[in-house]
């Protein structure tokens, strides 16, 4: 379940508290040591600092810590809080010791969220540039990428195809790609609004302009013989090619 806050108590609820002697987990060094950090440098300040998708704020004299998500950031904006510099604890793969499994936790949710604020992004994009969705059935009769990849050989050669979008995030290069296509050799590689990428045969075409889609210069996953390895996404694609 993603994270959603609609007050500054349920964000310090999903947080890390931060106290003297606590530890913190080094794993890249393999070391540990005390997270040391003076609240009292802001004389009661409502403030918070960010790094590397880490959220460290104070309120009352206590320090919390937090992954980053855009619902987080609106909570302290709604309550006033001031951005400042200051060291933010567990932002740079280090991990508090007692809390491990809670702040994994915690990342986890925030990944989820950040994947539903994509979501949300790419939905307001292609409403403005008309970009229209594809029925369910017709996704149904398409080869999806899936996001860990999809293992091919090709010529002798192994290599592992990736969608087009890979990120969590609608920057220019994920704009100028939602609702793309291109064919080659009788196929068709495609990305929906949410941001996926499907292989399918070229009688889609027609339905791809139709629902506002754009044709651009893109690899064709498998439109050179390549061959699948892992043998159910070699079953799923040869279901789609019949």
């Amino acid at each position: 379940m993603a994270n959603k806050y609609t007050s500054i108590e349920n964000l310090m609820k999903d947080s890390v508290k931060v106290y003297d002697g606590m530890v913190a987990v080094w794993p890249q060094y393999g070391t540990e040591e005390e997270v040391n950090f003076d609240c009292a440098t802001f004389n009661g300040e409502k403030v918070y600092s960010s790094n590397n998708g880490t959220l460290a704020f104070i309120i009352d004299g206590t320090l919390y810590v937090t992954p980053s998500t855009r619902n987080a950031r609106r909570v302290l904006d709604e309550e006033n809080f001031v951005e400042k510099y200051f060291y933010v604890p567990f932002s740079n793969w280090d991990f508090p010791k007692r809390e491990r499994y809670i702040w994994q936790e915690l990342r986890t949710r925030a990944d989820q969220s950040h994947y539903e604020e994509f979501l949300e992004d790419c939905a307001d994009y292609c409403d403005k540039h008309g970009i229209g969705a594809l029925d369910q059935s017709i996704l149904n009769n398409a080869f999806e990428i899936p996001r860990s990849g999809v293992k091919i050989t090709h010529l002798g050669d192994e290599k592992t195809v990736f969608p087009i979008i890979t990120s969590d995030l609608l920057d220019w290069y994920a704009e100028d790609m939602l609702g793309s296509y291109c064919t080659k050799n009788g196929l068709v590689v495609f990305i929906t609004r949410d941001g996926k990428t499907y292989v399918t045969g070229d009688k889609i075409l027609d339905i791809l302009r139709e629902a506002g889609f754009r044709e651009k210069r893109i690899l064709v996953p498998f439109s050179n013989g390549e061959k699948i390895l892992d043998p159910d996404l070699a079953s799923k694609w040869e279901q789609v090619r019949k």
